[in-house]
């Protein structure tokens, strides 16, 4: 993965390079925003969620985390087209995980409701952006 996503940093950043009729300051502007963005996607891509009795496993690109089912204050959940994400909000101590997948469209349908119903069973409070009816809070 992080040979792609270099390799698409490169492509974008030298395409928005030989654009003619701009300065130097906005190329190097464009680097950064691409840098930035592919930076971000590559902090929040996630390898493995991993539901478990007491706590769920989350292993990102750059480091695992084991979050008890009592610390979580709530879990929502994005199924876009071709990635499911999920932001798990901690209360203790105060702190935001942002995970990433990318799936198959067909992928995304299978498992978002089973990963947010696995999510209800726990006691988990999920919530999920324009669809209040298929979480447990509006």
């Amino acid at each position: 993965m992080p040979l792609a996503l270099g390799v698409l940093t490169f492509a974008a950043g030298g395409l928005a390079s030989f654009v003619p009729g701009i300065s130097i300051v906005v190329r190097l502007a464009v680097w950064a925003a691409i840098i930035a963005m592919v930076a971000e996607v590559y902090r929040t891509t996630v390898r493995r969620i991993v539901l478990r009795d007491d706590a769920v496993d989350v292993e990102l690109s750059h480091k695992k985390a084991r979050i008890p089912y009592a610390s979580l204050d709530h879990v929502v959940v994005r199924a876009q087209r071709t990635s499911l994400g999920v932001t798990f909000v901690v209360k203790h101590p105060a702190a935001v995980i942002r995970t990433r997948t990318g799936l198959m469209p067909g992928d995304v349908r299978a498992i978002a409701p089973r990963l947010i119903r696995a999510l209800i069973v726990h006691g988990v409070d999920v919530r999920v952006p324009g669809r209040p009816d298929a979480g447990t809070t509006s």
